[in-house]
């Protein structure tokens, strides 16, 4: 493996890292619930372990590549259903305010960040 590669794999796992950093940033600074930390890891666990076991998948030179394929639905699936999270969560008349409006900005840009990493990394090709 190429060290672009290996750092486009580490950029993945990171980015999944974040999602809960964000949480416990917003929750700190009083925007946010302490039940919302737990909300961050429902979405961070499975993409930063999607990450890592694409990474070992793609180490190995394996022809399964699974994991790539999930690497990419995952951002997808958090893209989609963040926004809908947060709406039948909060309700309609609260579900963009004090402080969750900058987190589904965030959350939406990590989301495609990561799907279009997985898409270059899927194709086997370097940036």
């Amino acid at each position: 493996m190429n060290k672009q590669n290996k750092m486009l794999y580490s950029t993945y796992i990171a980015i999944g890292l974040l999602y809960i950093l964000v949480k416990i940033i917003f929750v700190s600074l009083g925007y946010l619930h302490l039940g919302a930390i737990g909300h961050g890891a429902i979405v961070a666990v499975p993409i930063t372990l999607a990450g890592i076991l694409s990474l070992k998948e793609h180490s190995k030179d394996s022809n399964k590549k699974i994991w790539h394929g999930v690497i990419i639905v995952l951002p997808i699936l958090a893209f989609i259903l963040t926004p809908i999270y947060m709406y039948i969560q909060m309700g309609s008349e609260q579900w963009l305010t004090e402080g969750r409006f900058p987190v589904l900005i965030i959350y939406e840009c990590f989301s495609v960040v990561q799907l279009l990493i997985a898409i270059v990394l899927s194709r086997g090709k370097n940036i």
